[in-house]
């Protein structure tokens, strides 16, 4: 079953990340997280993995609520973090 877009669209039902990294080979040392929800944060945190809640997260008060605290992020420091 899958689950709804922000447009209505469905989606298929995504893999787990752990899933998905033991398919790409990759760790979760090795893998970043980046997201605008507070279910990203909680994913990519559930699944041992760095995350960091971009700038336009539209739930930011849930994630600051939630204990989140890496905020600051656009998408040209995304491209710092990688390098």
């Amino acid at each position: 079953m899958g689950h709804q877009s922000a447009k209505g669209k469905k989606k298929p039902k995504p893999f787990t990340i752990p899933e998905a990294l033991k398919r790409l080979g990759a760790t979760q040392e090795t893998t970043l997280s980046f997201g605008n929800s507070l279910k990203d944060f909680k994913a990519a945190t559930g699944a041992g993995i760095k995350h960091y809640a971009c700038l336009w997260a539209k739930e930011e008060d849930l994630l600051r609520e939630n204990g989140y605290r890496n905020f600051g992020i656009y998408p040209k420091k995304i491209i710092e973090i990688l390098v």
